[in-house]
């Protein structure tokens, strides 16, 4: 599966790759927009960024279809200050 991915942060330390924090459109409609991360720290049942790893389509892809999301609006908009303008307004 291939997710819609409108945004992407990624943290880094030094040149290794700390985190990757991904916004997708989970109903590709903006109708259902979450923040999705991954650490380079394991974490069971999630996506974890691998040593070394590179920037990639593939590791923003993990990120969204494995990482771990918020259900937090509030924490959305921390890491996307503009995440409204994607989302889709109700009539």
């Amino acid at each position: 599966m291939s997710y819609k991915i409108l945004e992407a942060r990624i943290e880094w330390q030094g040149t290794q790759i700390t985190k990757v924090t991904a916004l997708v459109d989970i109903n590709e409609d903006g109708s259902d927009l979450r923040a999705i991360s991954a650490t380079n720290r394991h974490s069971n049942g999630y996506a974890y960024i691998n040593i070394g790893e590179k920037l990639s389509d593939e590791l923003l892809q993990r990120v969204a279809g494995y990482g771990c999301g918020t259900g937090d609006p509030n924490d959305i908009i921390l890491v996307f200050p503009d995440f409204s303008k994607h989302k889709k307004q109700r009539k």
